[in-house]
This record gives structure tokens, sequence and C-alpha cells, in this order.
């Protein structure tokens, strides 16, 4: 739950109440139900859902017109994704991460004074942000605020926290465009199976595209080496033409990286697109028997 990394407590709870607030239906809502769903004395639902409807009338202030009673607000005019949204941007914990990961000169000195927040107050507040970094083999650092790791595994996390956070509602960097990024992935011929699928991979792409812009190539793919025999996997979704100055072995390994989500990560259930293309037989068979074999295991204890 990403709420809770990039998130203070009250925002936490905010959003909890509104996910419950969904749920119900009309008859029960009142805030002796939601306190009930959510542990809350009275006291503090009261408190909680006052502060959520200052937030809700931020994002729609037409809203604000009408009674403040809660039979009477149409929270179907707000969606969850929508004030996930709205909370993560404020968040000087996710600003942080978006500041690290997009500026092509980041200093933690220059965020902390932009933002009237003190090192020490922000190294606290990221505390929740480095245990999940832990998670994926990852620091960040206390100079520049930017990632270090394996480049996968950033490249990873990044597309995680952005799909997660901005969710197709709108477009999530300044550093490209766009516009950029939507031409070069429709010029496949063998598009996604999706319209969801289609903006994922615009992610994907957004994100090398930000790390090549930074010079951060993706140095190892011994593994993906090992697991698809160097097979490359689909066609060129980057060429030549897109990075005239990128070295032709690091653009190879951008393809295999960017195949490697369109083709196999974003693949759909062959119950859902029969004609699907499957590129299976493209990986090294040793990891067909171990895939195999762990599932005799589990079938054979569960």
């Amino acid at each position: 739950m990403l709420e809770t990394v990039f998130l203070g407590k009250q925002d936490v709870e905010k959003y909890r109440m509104l996910t419950v607030i969904k749920t119900l239906p009309e008859s029960q809502l009142n805030l002796s139900t939601i306190g009930n769903r959510l542990d809350f004395t009275y006291q503090k639902t009261y408190n909680i859902f006052q502060a959520l409807l200052d937030d809700i009338f931020d994002i729609n202030p037409q809203l604000r017109k009408k009674s403040s009673k809660i039979e009477s607000i149409e929270f179907d005019q707000i969606s969850v994704d929508e004030y996930r949204l709205f909370l993560f941007k404020n968040s000087i914990v996710f600003q942080a991460f978006d500041y690290g990961f997009t500026n092509s000169n980041p200093t933690f000195e220059n965020f902390s004074n932009s933002h009237f927040t003190s090192k020490s107050t922000l190294n606290r507040r990221m505390s929740n942000f480095r245990k999940l970094l832990k998670n994926f083999g990852l620091k960040i650092s206390n100079t520049t605020l930017e990632l270090k790791g394996d480049e996968k595994n950033i490249r990873y996390l990044a597309y995680y926290v952005y799909w997660y956070t901005f969710h197709g509602l709108e477009w999530p960097f300044k550093l490209v465009q766009e516009d950029t990024v939507r031409s070069i992935v429709s010029r496949d011929d063998n598009p996604t199976y999706s319209p969801v699928t289609a903006l994922q991979l615009e992610i994907i792409v957004a994100i090398s595209r930000i790390r090549l812009i930074k010079h951060r190539y993706l140095d190892n793919m011994v593994g993906f080496d090992e697991a698809f025999e160097n097979n490359k996997l689909g066609k060129e979704i980057i060429t030549r033409e897109d990075y005239s100055i990128v070295p032709m072995d690091k653009l190879d390994s951008e393809n295999k990286y960017l195949n490697l989500f369109k083709d196999f990560i974003f693949l759909p259930s062959p119950y859902t697109y029969e004609n699907r293309i499957d590129l299976t037989d493209e990986i090294n068979p040793k990891f067909y028997d171990l895939t195999n074999k762990f599932f005799d295991e589990l079938r054979d204890k569960y």
C-alpha cells in the first residue's frame, strides 16, 4: 500500500475513509457506520471527515456550493484514484522522489530550500520510502535524491510508483512529452492488447526516455540473456533515429527491457485474447523445468 509510504497519518486516514464511503450503500452513509468500519471514535471520525471534505472541495469546488451534509454530497463525482493522486501530488515524500527521478541535475539541498523543509525533517518523513526501496535492493542518495542500485530495479520501482499514482488520469512527466512517447508506442505494427496496457507501456517508454536523457543505461542484462537465450523478443520499440547518441549495445538492451514488458508482463490471458502472440517459445527450456518442479512441490505440499 503506497499510501503508507508517501502519505502522513491523517492523509492515510482520509484516504481510507473515502474508500469506505465508496463501498457503503446510501442507507448506511452516516458517520457512525463509517467510524465503525474504520474503528475510529465518533469524534475522530467527525474530524477526519471534515478534513476529507476540505480536500474534496479543493478537487471539485462545485461540490462546495451544495449542502455539506453527508447524505447530500455527491461522492460519485470524486474517484478513489483521483483522490489518491491529489494526496500524492501534495506529499513532500512523493515530490522528493519525483524531483530526484525526473530532474536533470537534482540536489537534496535545492529541493529542501525550494520546499521550505529541512533535510532532517525530509529524511524522517522518507523512512517508509527507504524501507520500500530496500525491498527493491535500492537506496536514495542523501546528496541528489536520485535512486541508486540496479538500473532494472530502479525502472521497475519507478513504473510501479508512477502507474499506481497517476493511473492514466494525467501525464506524470514534465521532462518528456506525452505526444513524443505516444508516437513511439503507436508506430508498432503489433500494438498492445488494450487501452490500459497501451497507457502502461507509455509509462515504461517514458521512464526509459528519462533514464537515457540522464545517461542511466541498462548495463547488466545477463539474467535476461540467460532466460531468453539472447533473443531480442518482438521488434524494436525505440530506434537509432530516436536516440542518435546512445551506444547501439545500450539501445539493444533498452528494446529487450521494453519488449519484456510489452510481450510478457503486459500479456493478457489467452482466455481473453485467443489470438494473442505467444513468445514463450523464446524462453530457455530449463526455466520451464524449474517452474514445473516448483508447481509440483506446491501441489505435493498443499
